[in-house]
């Protein structure tokens, strides 16, 4: 229920129909007790929410990910969730706390292996350093990140999601 009403939200856009699955798949994951689950649904909703640009429920569903993946020991899925939850601060101009956020996921990333998310996250954070005016590390940020996604092939950073205004990839 939970991969299919994920499924049904990302690629139809139909929320109302995707909450409804993912409350199924919820109440399913209480039941069981499981912490991994219910921080699945979590994060769901959370995108969802990003998604319709409602960034502090976002944010707060992002939050609670978190918690439970912590629970569950789930560190990739703390991770991402941290990477989401900074990126939702960044939206907010709330550089300062997005920075940690970033930077504890970042960790999670590279403990893990995770190249996409070590490219997606030097991105973000490239962009955080720019806007709390520390260019120097702004750049250095993206150079990193630049040889990373060049040398491994994982290039996420030009869609949608991964831009921030004033850079062009293209002349890195």
């Amino acid at each position: 229920l939970y991969n299919y009403g994920l499924a049904v939200g990302f690629a139809t856009k139909e929320y109302d129909t995707s909450y409804g699955l993912i409350a199924e798949a919820q109440t399913l994951f209480e039941g069981l007790g499981d912490d991994d689950g219910l921080g699945d649904v979590a994060w769901a909703r959370a995108n969802f929410h990003l998604a319709l640009e409602e960034l502090d429920p976002a944010y707060e569903g992002y939050l609670v990910a978190v918690d439970r993946y912590r629970r569950s020991g789930n560190e990739f899925g703390v991770g991402w969730s941290l990477f989401e939850a900074g990126y939702v601060l960044a939206l907010l101009d709330q550089h300062d706390r997005a920075w940690p956020t970033f930077s504890e996921a970042l960790r999670l990333f590279w403990g893990h292996r995770d190249v996409s998310g070590v490219v997606m996250n030097l991105f973000q954070m490239a962009g955080v350093a720019r806007n709390l005016g520390d260019l120097h590390r702004s750049y250095r940020l993206l150079g990193a990140m630049d040889t990373l996604r060049k040398s491994t092939g994982v290039d996420l950073v030009g869609v949608e999601f991964n831009s921030i205004e004033g850079i062009d990839l293209d002349r890195l």
